[in-house]
């Protein structure tokens, strides 16, 4: 491909900002969501998903953080489910605020989290 575009642009600049272009075209395609479950989760540090819908109505649900928490993606999770199932966000070995978990009860209860490169911070609740 490379050489294909040395044959069509005359400068290395205009051949590495078409790279470039692709590369950031190829990650926004990965980013569209929200992803939604109804089941069990594990974020990985390579997946692309940011945030989480989930949907307990068939029973309680634990997400799992990354086991390496580092990075600087934040992760979203969000009870989208009136039932009174827990989704609850597991630290994956890592704490969350110093806990181990933490427990999304009620319909559109919501937490952001930002890896810290030894655990997780939670940077945003609902409520």
């Amino acid at each position: 491909m490379r050489i294909r575009l040395i044959e069509l642009f005359s400068t290395k600049v205009e051949v590495d900002f078409l790279w470039k272009l692709k590369k950031n075209l190829e990650l926004l395609a990965f980013r569209a969501g929200p992803y939604a479950v109804t089941s069990g989760y594990t974020f990985t540090n390579a997946d692309m998903i940011e945030s989480l819908q989930v949907d307990a109505t068939s029973g309680a649900i634990t997400i799992y953080l990354p086991d390496q928490p580092n990075g600087d993606r934040l992760r979203r999770v969000i009870k989208t489910d009136a039932s009174g199932n827990a989704v609850t966000l597991n630290g994956n070995g890592n704490l969350i605020n110093g806990a181990a978990t933490y427990a999304l009860a009620a319909q559109y209860n919501s937490v952001t989290v930002e890896p810290t490169g030894t655990g997780w911070l939670i940077v945003a609740s609902y409520p």
